[in-house]
């Protein structure tokens, strides 16, 4: 499955611009969304930036992924809460 996932812009250098992504940086096609500045926050997939993003919208996305993502570690066939870890 592809996702969209929220960054955070930290620098631009049109074409390009360089996104944050939960703690990973790489560089994004920026020609779609103009005028961007550090610090803004943006929605990327397969290389682009696909739109800007509110504050609030951004964190939603987030929690809703890390919520996915608990959810999926615990659905793990080999996940036990019970176990000890060694």
């Amino acid at each position: 499955m592809c996702l969209s996932l929220p960054g955070r812009v930290v620098a631009v250098d049109l074409p390009a611009a360089l996104v944050d992504v939960g703690g990973t940086r790489r560089w994004y096609n920026a020609l779609t969304e103009t005028g961007l500045r550090p610090g803004e926050r943006v929605l990327v997939h397969a290389g682009f930036i696909l739109r800007r993003l509110p504050e609030q919208e951004a964190i939603q996305i987030e929690e809703a992924l890390a919520e996915l993502d608990r959810i999926s570690a615990a659905d793990a066939p080999d996940h036990d809460p019970e176990r000890q870890q060694p």
